[in-house]
């Protein structure tokens, strides 16, 4: 199978410098840059309005269940649009010194990691607990009472131990990479395939999210490896129910399938630069975007 690039959007629209992030819902895509602006798309990639968000970069964006954009940048703030499909006006929830690298949602509560190995946790738009966990936070995930978090040498999974002080415990470390995911079909609040890279970053390491061990000196399950998985250090990953994807230096976005199982690329497209962001689109496609201000709508056969 092959993948191929079906739309690039218009270079009178594109972002100044490089694309960042993405996010998608309800047929509405978003795009974060270097620019510090968010960028809002159908799904021709034909542009449907432009926000100023931030001064600086754009380092990541969430949409949590409610469709509440979040933003997070260079410039320390968190910014959130209560409906940025209409609305430019935003709210900031978060105000800090340093870079804010993360910021995911899990449900209505928001995570933020920042380049002092600081985690926050946001419920009802307020401070709940943070958690120092010493080391930059490049790629951030929570499931339950677990957070996940990586920057260059391990993945390390944190326990939240006591939800009213804020304790917790560094639960194991994995030698990797970021970026990391969690994706699969999620049964019971959990799903199936923590993902991330090997420590030179060409690679790919697929943990059984499921068969957590009892043990503290046990191993995690690892369903398999795939060394070299691109030919350059693999920039970010993406996953979703059946699949994941990942986008690298060498432009490559690739779709790996039967995850659970062996190491199998569905397809491979090449958008020409270093790939910066992955997210779905509707009917199977998904959209890519990096170092050139483009973004791309992907088909694979």
């Amino acid at each position: 199978m092959s993948g191929k690039v079906d739309k690039i959007c218009a270079e009178d629209v594109q972002h100044e410098g490089e694309v960042t992030c993405l996010a998608y819902r309800d047929n509405t895509l978003y795009s974060g840059g270097a620019d510090g602006k968010v960028k809002v798309w159908d799904m021709d990639l034909v542009l449907k309005r432009e926000i100023t968000a931030h001064e600086a970069l754009i380092y990541a964006m969430t949409l949590d269940s409610r469709g509440r954009l979040f933003t997070s940048s260079t410039d320390g703030l968190v910014k959130y649009f209560e409906n940025p499909r209409s609305v430019e006006f935003s709210l900031e929830l978060l105000k800090s010194f340093d870079e804010l690298l993360c910021v995911i949602a899990v449900g209505e509560d928001i995570y933020t990691g920042d380049d002092q190995g600081v985690v926050t946790w946001f419920k009802d738009r307020k401070i709940k607990f943070m958690y120092n966990l010493v080391e930059e936070v490049k790629s951030l995930a929570v499931e339950g009472n677990l957070i996940y978090t990586i920057r260059d040498n391990d993945l390390v999974i944190t326990e939240k131990t006591c939800l009213k002080t804020g304790k917790f415990v560094t639960k194991r470390t994995i030698p990797g990479k970021s970026p990391m995911i969690i994706c699969g079909l999620e049964t019971n609040g959990t799903k199936p395939w923590l993902v991330f890279c090997t420590r030179d970053g060409k690679g790919v390491i697929v943990i059984d999210n499921f068969r957590r061990p009892q043990e503290p000196s046990a191993p995690w399950t690892e369903i398999w490896s795939k060394e070299n998985a691109h030919e350059m250090i693999i920039n970010c990953l993406y996953g979703n129910t059946t699949a994941f994807y990942t986008g690298g230096w060498d432009g490559k976005v690739k779709k790996w399938v039967e995850v659970g199982q062996y190491p199998k690329i569905a397809g491979d497209a090449d958008i020409g630069c270093c790939v910066n962001a992955i997210t779905d689109g509707p009917d199977g496609c998904v959209f890519a975007a990096g170092a050139d201000g483009k973004i791309r709508k992907i088909l694979f056969d």
